[in-house]
C-alpha cells in the first residue's frame, strides 16, 4: 500500500514539474480517432504527452519494485499494469507506447541509480 501511495505522489510530482516548466499553461492534447466514445475518452486521457510522461514514471517505479521486492535481475516492462493499459488502448508498436517505454527507461535508470547510491554506500 505504501508503495502505491509513493508511486501516485511521484506521478503527481511529475505533473507539478510539467506545469511549472510551462509557466502554468496547459499542455498539448491528444486527439483519438476511435469511433467508440469510451475508448476515445481513455485514449485522449492516456495519450496526452503529460500523461505519457507521468505514467512512464509510474511504470519505472513498478520496475524498481520488481528489482527490489521481487529480486528480479532484469525487470519486465511487459508485466506492468501501465504497459498493459497502453497496449490495450494504443497497441504494442504505436508511437505512444514506444514513447512510454523510452521515457520509462530513462526514469528507471535514474531511480535505479538513486536506489544503488542509497543502499550500497561504502
Amino acid at each position: 500500500m505504501s508503495i502505491d501511495i509513493a508511486s501516485v505522489i511521484g506521478h503527481e510530482y511529475v505533473h507539478m514539474k510539467q506545469y511549472r516548466r510551462r509557466h502554468f499553461n496547459d499542455g498539448r492534447y491528444y486527439t483519438s480517432k476511435s469511433e467508440n466514445i469510451i475508448f476515445k475518452e481513455q485514449e485522449e486521457y492516456y495519450g496526452t504527452p503529460d500523461e505519457v510522461d507521468a505514467y512512464a514514471y509510474t511504470l519505472a517505479v513498478s520496475l524498481i519494485n520488481q528489482l527490489v521486492f521481487c529480486n528480479k535481475k532484469i525487470p519486465a516492462i511487459t508485466k506492468t499494469q501501465v504497459y498493459k493499459i497502453y497496449c490495450h488502448y494504443f497497441g504494442r508498436n504505436s508511437d505512444i507506447t514506444n514513447c512510454l517505454i523510452k521515457k520509462s527507461k530513462t526514469y528507471y535508470r535514474h531511480l535505479e541509480r538513486e536506489y544503488h547510491d542509497f543502499y550500497h554506500k561504502n
